[in-house]
């Protein structure tokens, strides 16, 4: 009987580095629909506490065709995660639900605040009206197809 005890506890110590069979995947993209190569991506299963270790978050990069996946999680069926993509000043984010066999697919596309407007410089005068004018700023990604 001692010796069921001890193996419980070594069981029970073992379980801080726990395998899940959970995993979240899916492409990294910016508001083109170019690749985004790079991304650092970071998934949450909804409803569950205690970081990695219990498999409740992971971290990846995406790769050179903007695809990530994060294996190791605690994700049950038809579960929830939510992602989180950011590089270089953008970011972007989606959920996505767990299907029978604990996967789930989540998409995120990254979008970038345009450059700042800038006023274009008023006369100095002795008039009670003005006239403003400024150039507004622009999508760093309009015309660009990849990243």
């Amino acid at each position: 009987m001692p010796l069921f005890v001890l193996a419980i506890f070594v069981f029970s110590v073992a379980n801080a580095s726990a395998l899940f069979i959970g995993l979240a995947d899916g492409y990294v993209k910016n508001v083109t629909d170019g690749i985004v190569t790079g991304a650092t991506v970071v998934v949450t299963v909804s409803g569950c506490s205690g970081g990695t270790s219990n498999g409740c978050t992971g971290t990846s990069t995406s790769d050179a065709n903007g695809y990530y996946i994060i294996n190791n999680l605690n994700l049950p069926q038809f579960g929830t995660v939510s992602v989180n993509a950011n590089k270089t000043g953008g970011t972007g984010s989606n959920s996505g639900s767990a299907d029978i066999t604990q996967v789930a697919h989540a998409n995120v596309t990254i979008c970038y605040a345009p450059s700042s407007p800038s006023l274009i410089a008023v006369l100095d005068s002795h008039s009670t009206t003005a006239l403003l004018n400024w150039t507004s700023g622009t999508d760093p990604y309009l015309f660009k197809r990849e990243n």
